[in-house]
């Protein structure tokens, strides 16, 4: 349930930062205050819309599952070729030769 949220908030903020970063580009081309106070609501309004579309649609190419992606452990990073303790193929430590 929580990274459901988590997810859903990332969307939000996502979806809220494109639309009103784009308003904000576009009105400062726009001389017309009319046309400027619609493209603000547009942005305003559109980035719930989209969000909400995302969420139902649960497809496209920055889609991902967050129990897959917080399903793997960190020891799959680990190497089992090298020595024990080999962490993603460094098989040696830096510092002084032993002599």
């Amino acid at each position: 349930m929580a990274l459901e949220v988590c997810a859903l908030l990332g969307t939000i903020a996502l979806h809220s930062t494109l639309l009103l970063g784009g308003a904000w580009l576009v009105t400062r081309a726009l001389s017309s205050p009319r046309l400027r106070e619609l493209v603000w609501k547009g942005a305003l309004v559109g980035a719930p819309l989209t969000t909400a579309a995302h969420s139902q649609l649960e497809a496209g190419p920055l889609s991902f599952d967050f129990d897959t992606l917080f399903a793997e452990p960190a020891a799959a990073l680990v190497s089992t070729d090298g020595p024990s303790g080999a962490i993603l193929g460094l098989d040696t430590v830096a510092g002084p030769a032993a002599t």
